[in-house]
């Protein structure tokens, strides 16, 4: 019966030196989420060029996010692809943000799989360029879809 009891005992003693780590581990990751939010702030007359590389693959879904996937992509560069609805919406933000002054495109190793991925990026920069804010393309292989996306931009190099 005393090992019963010992074995009970270690068992919540192990149990709550997980839940131990697992709050600290927690309360880290928001600490530093803090921090890079904080890090964040531009004063206002700060000015950024907006760099996107556009080797990483295009996706035609979203990538799911699991809690778990999102505390460790904070340090950890995950590499899962570019999904193009998410980057319009970002380039519609930095098109009406102040603090951005253009954009510059790298594409190294362009992983555009299809035309219609490259006309809806197309697009996308179009719209960006209503905007009045330049946009750059630094191409590294000179090959179709990178030829026609640089169509799209204001200069290519």
């Amino acid at each position: 019966m005393q090992t019963f009891w010992r074995y009970l005992r270690n068992y919540f003693v192990l149990v709550g030196v997980l839940a131990t780590i697992l709050l600290l581990s927690m309360a880290m990751a928001l600490r530093a989420l803090k921090a890079r939010q904080s890090a964040l702030v531009l004063a206002e007359d700060d000015k950024i060029v907006l760099s996107i590389d556009l080797s990483e693959p295009m996706l035609a879904k979203a990538p799911e996010r699991d809690p778990w996937h999102r505390l460790l992509s904070q340090y950890v560069q995950s590499g899962d692809g570019l999904y193009l609805p998410a980057l319009a919406i970002t380039l519609r933000k930095a098109a009406i943000d102040t603090h951005v002054e253009g954009l510059v495109l790298h594409a190294s190793d362009l992983a555009i799989g299809s035309s219609s991925e490259v006309m809806e990026l197309a697009n996308t920069l179009t719209e960006f360029r209503k905007s009045g804010k330049p946009v750059y393309l630094w191409l590294a292989n000179l090959e179709t879809p990178g030829l026609l996306l640089g169509a799209y931009c204001d200069e290519l190099a």
